[in-house]
């Protein structure tokens, strides 16, 4: 054999518009296809030797949506990556936006600060926590370390664990404002581990005298 051809299968939006050629008389070749950007989407394309097509193989190729934390620039055909200070999880319709106030960006989530607190990773509504102390804020390793290879699509469970592990012990739901089991209200909005139930009790014995 001495060529072999590959072109795009006949569709709209075509990876490659002339058939490209190469010579395979070495025993192999390398052939470039399609333009620096392109359009997401799934190409199909043929490749076939010498002149003989009704002999082929068919190259299936996908070109990725953008993902989060990138924006669609070029006509949609190139993603851009958003730097550490902005975020973008909604990459289909909209643009990088400013990372929020009181919270890090420099994981692809938005994780708060300390005294502040936000339902999912994907949340840009970072809000105040009425006790400060009560919200502990990320722990950058293990937060970070879960995330690495998540999108927005979390469990139930981990969301829990998520909203529970923003909050110092003691502290859970939103805005770390109520009290975990085993823990009491302190004025208004402090929690305080309640006395085990064996300890404290007082034993008060009385007598009575009878009168003769």
């Amino acid at each position: 054999y001495t060529k072999a051809t590959i072109a795009s299968m006949p569709s709209p939006n075509q990876l490659i518009q002339n058939g490209l050629t190469t010579n395979i008389s070495a025993g192999s070749a390398n052939i470039t296809a399609g333009r620096p950007l392109n359009i997401p989407g799934n190409y199909s394309l043929m490749l076939w030797i010498e002149d003989d097509r009704s002999v082929n193989i068919t190259v299936e190729i996908t070109f990725r949506q953008c993902r989060i934390n990138e924006q669609y620039t070029q006509n949609r055909s190139l993603c851009a990556l958003c730097d550490t200070n902005h975020v973008n999880f909604h990459p289909e319709d909209q643009n990088c936006t400013a990372c929020p106030e009181h919270a890090s960006c420099k994981t692809r989530f938005v994780l708060p600060m300390f005294g502040y607190w936000n339902a999912f990773p994907c949340s840009t509504n970072v809000a105040k926590c009425i006790n400060a102390d009560a919200c502990t804020g990320f722990n950058h390793s293990e937060v970070r370390q879960i995330l690495e290879q998540t999108e927005c699509d979390f469990t139930e469970e981990f969301l829990e664990w998520y909203s529970e592990s923003l909050c110092e012990e003691g502290y859970s739901e939103v805005l770390c404002g109520s009290c975990m089991d085993d823990f009491g209200r302190v004025g208004i909005f402090r929690c305080r581990e309640c006395l085990n139930s064996g300890a404290g009790i007082i034993v008060i014995v009385g007598s009575r005298s009878e009168e003769r």
